[in-house]
């Protein structure tokens, strides 16, 4: 036989209060303000099957490049080189350095990249997709699960970051 405890007199316990969760949901791409819509590309829309310069131009002033030394400073394997507009048709999507050698398969994070796709759109506050060039053709390096996700959008160029060309072991460190 247990005992229980009885509360002091005074102190009779209350009923606990119940609340309601209400998740929060984000706004989506369409519901921002004119200052925010700036930062986005709306990839998901029908019409919208390029970036243009303008969209390429804000990703470079608001990236700084000195916040990642490991990717474009002294401390990458690659050398940064510049970030462009590539068309679809230049850059080689069935090559030996598309399959990213340290993931085998599929991105866990796939089905998350894709939605918030559809819902945020692209913003031009991450980091872009990043290639290396060889001769006149350009080979993901990193991003290609967001590029695959733009192709089904129905995206025809990327806002990439162009890496110098590089052995497979700085591609494998830089991974």
């Amino acid at each position: 036989m247990s005992a229980q405890l009885k509360p002091l007199d005074g102190h009779e316990r209350k009923a606990e209060p119940t609340a309601t969760i209400v998740p929060f949901k984000q706004k989506t791409v369409k519901q921002l303000s004119p200052e925010e819509k700036r930062l986005v590309v709306d990839v998901a829309k029908d019409s919208v099957t390029r970036f243009d310069k303008k969209a390429l131009e804000t990703l470079i002033e608001l990236r700084s490049l000195d916040a990642y030394p490991r990717i474009y400073g002294s401390l990458s394997p690659l050398e940064y080189s510049h970030t462009q507009l590539v068309d679809l048709e230049d850059i080689d999507l069935d090559n030996v350095y598309f399959n990213q050698l340290v993931r085998a398969g599929v991105n866990p994070k796939g089905k998350n990249i894709s939605e918030d796709l559809k819902e945020n759109g692209y913003s031009l506050t991450e980091l872009p997709i990043m290639v290396m060039k060889r001769g006149n053709k350009y080979f993901p390096i990193d991003g290609r699960t967001r590029m695959e996700y733009l192709i089904g959008l129905g995206m025809k160029n990327f806002i990439v970051d162009v890496f110098e060309e590089a052995d497979t072991a700085s591609l494998v460190i830089f991974a």
